[in-house]
């Protein structure tokens, strides 16, 4: 499976439906879903790569990361923020393909260390063990509360 960064506006239309199907099979699912947010956020990304990664799997997945200092130090850390595989590919080697794709792309602009949380809500279980499995070490959880709806 061929794992590249998104070559800006040529991939917008497939980022955009995998972010959809992403949105809703997630938690998030109630919300409205915003294409022209997320239009916005990809074109920022693809526009400041030093800051920015967007990673496909061609068909398959997509992950969106951010290298950035961290809040008490001038030291980078990278967080993996959008990190999707279709259905049909879980279990395939999109997901460590991409996250390793990540980890090479956050080393060569310096971060100490790569933040990975699973939030989406999709097969919890799994999704969290998958991090672990390839020398990830749990630091806390994710926990929410809705306050409407």
């Amino acid at each position: 499976m061929r794992i590249r960064f998104a070559a800006g506006e040529a991939d917008l239309d497939a980022w955009l439906a995998l972010g959809e199907r992403l949105h809703r099979e997630s938690i998030h699912a109630r919300l409205p879903y915003a294409g022209d947010k997320v239009r916005k956020a990809y074109r920022h990304a693809a526009e400041n790569p030093g800051g920015y990664c967007l990673l496909m799997a061609e068909l398959a997945g997509i992950l969106y990361g951010k290298v950035g200092e961290h809040m008490f130090s001038r030291a980078l850390g990278a967080t993996v923020h959008d990190f999707y595989v279709t259905p049909g590919r879980r279990g395939t080697s999109a997901a460590i393909k991409m996250l390793h794709g990540f980890r090479r792309w956050a080393g060569e602009r310096g971060a100490v260390a790569l933040y990975v949380s699973v939030s989406s809500g999709i097969g919890t279980g799994r999704t969290d063990r998958f991090p672990r499995r390839i020398g990830f070490r749990c630091t806390g959880g994710l926990c929410r509360v809705l306050l409407k709806g």
